[in-house]
This record gives structure tokens, C-alpha cells and sequence, in this order.
């Protein structure tokens, strides 16, 4: 009798499972997720670069003065976009610098492609087409140096160093904003599973991408409450159509170049970090300026992983 009713609870919670399992690899075909819409053009400066199949959305800072002191390009980070430089490509330009900021592919309001190749040396390539097309502009041309100032942020820090080592010639300076140099670049095949990536698309678009989370991770990275003006700056990019269904591919293909390539770097590297980091954490600092010895390294009081935001004024001055 035991094993009778053994077997019969055994064959209940087989079918739960079953069905349990059945669910898993259904339901998440059942949730829609957006299709990628067009670019837009969003700001007064804002221009669109294509690129084979990709569009690159980038902003114009044109500089005030007579007297042009350089070219500078900044990159954002992880989940950003140009909105993170809004305090401070204006100053500079003001300072009398041309300034670009950028939206790598698949954030802010450049193309969602699901097919995008977000290695760090393949977007530095296409970075790198994009500022041979700024400096062919008549606009610029004779009035400023050959070289540019690349700036990165977290990740954008990666595409920054990439970028470097792909054209060292063509560069002044790299400045490091809390980059992100050194993460586990390891894919896991796990993501590549269809179910998995389904299930990772349906919770990005309908479970992550929200005010409320949005705003959870900002006051993570800034070390302080944000502001509904910052929540709306991240939060309306990402609400794009075709930005869980493109997440995927940066799950999939996103690599640093080898730590050990930042050796051969022969160039000015300034390491701008906030203090109080909890993102990636200062002591990166000392790995980077083992690898290299020429780095200036400023630590921001009181700032956390985005001080460019947070901390604007001591960020322009340093900057």
C-alpha cells in the first residue's frame, strides 16, 4: 500500500514538473516583445551615421571659440547613452573643444540590431569610421589637430583603450571615467539557449526596463538618491523598441581587448574615478597604472561610479 501510494505521488509530481516545464517553454513565446523602429533624431545637434546595417546616433558640440583647443570623443557606459555627458560637453565646448558623444549600437538612439557584434575592438572600428567622417566635414577641416581626446565611461572605457590600440597615432589622450577594464570576458553558452534568451528578452522589456528599477540602479551607481530628470535620461532610450530583443547580442558577443595588449599603449591616460565607487571599485586604478605607468590618476571625493554626473563641476575642472 506504501509504495502504491508512493507511486501515485510520484506521478503527481512528475506532472507538475511536466507541466511546470511545459509552461516555461511556452508562456515566454506568448509574451510580444517590440520590433526595432527607426532612428530618431531626438536633439537639435543630433546626426546619424550608418554603417553597413548599423545607424550610430552621436551628438555635435561645435566649440565657442575662436581658438580651437582639440577634438574630443566621449562614450558612455553600460545602460547609457550621450545623456551622461549633457553637463559637461557643453563646458568643454565652451572651453573651445569640438565635442562628440556618442551612442554605441544598441543604446540610446542608435540601431537595435539583433545581429550586432559588440566586441570592444569592433566598435572602436566603426567609432573610428565615424570621426574619419566628422574630420572630413569642411566645417572642421585645417581649423583643428589630426589627433582626438577619447574619453570612455565604465564600458565605454573598454571602447576607449580599443580604440587606442587600433590607431595610437591618431589619439592625444585616452581619459578612463571608472572603466571597465578587467570583467570576466568569458561567454556562456547558456544565454544561446532559445529559451533562455527568450525569457531574458521578457524580463528586460517587461519586468526591468521600468521608472522604478531605473531608478534603483542610477542611485546604485551615483552613491545618492537620482533625480526624475536622470530616471527620464536613461529610462526613455531604453524604452526604444528592439532594445530587449538587441540586449541579446551584447549578451552574446561583448569582449574587451586582452589585458595584456594595454602595455603596448604609448599615449597620455588619464584615470578619472569617483571615490566611492561600489561599481568598479578604485583599487582598479592601481591595476591600470601597472599595465601603464604613464597614467594620471584624480579620485573625485565622494562620488560614486558616475561622477561626470554626480560631481559635474569637479569632474569639468579636472576634465
Amino acid at each position: 500500500m506504501k509504495n502504491q501510494r508512493s507511486n501515485k505521488v510520484l506521478k503527481r509530481v512528475l506532472k507538475v514538473i511536466l507541466v511546470l516545464l511545459l509552461l516555461t517553454a511556452i508562456v515566454p513565446y506568448l509574451i510580444p516583445l517590440s520590433k526595432a523602429e527607426q532612428p530618431q533624431y531626438p536633439f537639435e545637434n543630433s546626426h546619424h551615421y550608418d554603417i553597413d546595417e548599423t545607424t550610430i546616433h552621436y551628438r555635435v558640440y561645435e566649440p565657442d571659440t575662436e581658438l580651437v583647443l582639440g577634438k574630443t570623443l566621449l562614450i558612455h557606459g553600460l545602460g547609457g547613452s550621450a545623456f551622461s555627458y549633457e553637463t559637461n560637453a557643453p563646458i568643454l565646448a565652451q572651453a573651445g573643444y569640438l565635442v562628440i558623444t556618442v551612442d554605441l549600437p544598441g543604446f540610446g538612439y542608435s540601431s537595435r540590431n539583433i545581429n550586432e557584434d559588440h566586441a570592444q575592438a569592433n566598435r572602436a572600428t566603426q567609432l573610428w569610421q565615424l570621426l574619419d567622417e566628422i574630420d572630413q566635414q569642411a566645417l572642421y577641416n585645417g581649423s583643428l589637430t589630426s589627433s582626438w581626446h577619447i574619453g570612455g565611461h565604465s564600458m565605454g572605457g573598454g571602447t576607449a583603450v580599443a580604440m587606442a590600440f587600433i590607431r595610437q597615432d591618431d589619439i592625444a589622450s585616452v581619459i578612463l571615467i571608472d572603466g571597465a577594464l578587467f570583467e570576466n570576458n568569458r561567454s556562456s553558452t547558456f544565454v544561446t539557449l532559445p529559451i533562455v534568451s527568450r525569457i531574458i528578452q521578457v524580463l528586460l522589456e517587461h519586468v526591468l526596463i521600468k521608472p522604478e528599477r531605473i531608478e534603483s540602479f542610477l542611485t546604485s551607481a551615483y552613491g545618492q538618491t537620482s533625480t526624475e530628470e536622470q530616471v527620464l535620461g536613461y529610462l526613455t532610450p531604453l524604452t526604444l523598441n528592439g532594445t530587449a530583443r538587441s540586449a541579446l547580442a551584447l549578451l552574446k558577443s561583448a569582449k574587451n581587448i586582452p589585458e595584456e595588449s594595454l602595455s603596448a599603449l604609448d599615449l597620455p591616460v588619464l584615470a578619472l574615478w569617483g571615490e566611492d565607487d561600489a561599481w568598479v571599485p578604485v583599487e582598479n586604478t592601481i591595476k591600470i597604472k601597472d599595465l601603464l605607468p604613464q597614467t594620471q590618476t584624480t579620485v573625485i571625493e565622494g562620488a560614486g561610479h558616475v561622477p561626470m554626473e554626480t560631481h559635474p563641476r569637479e569632474f569639468n575642472q579636472i576634465l
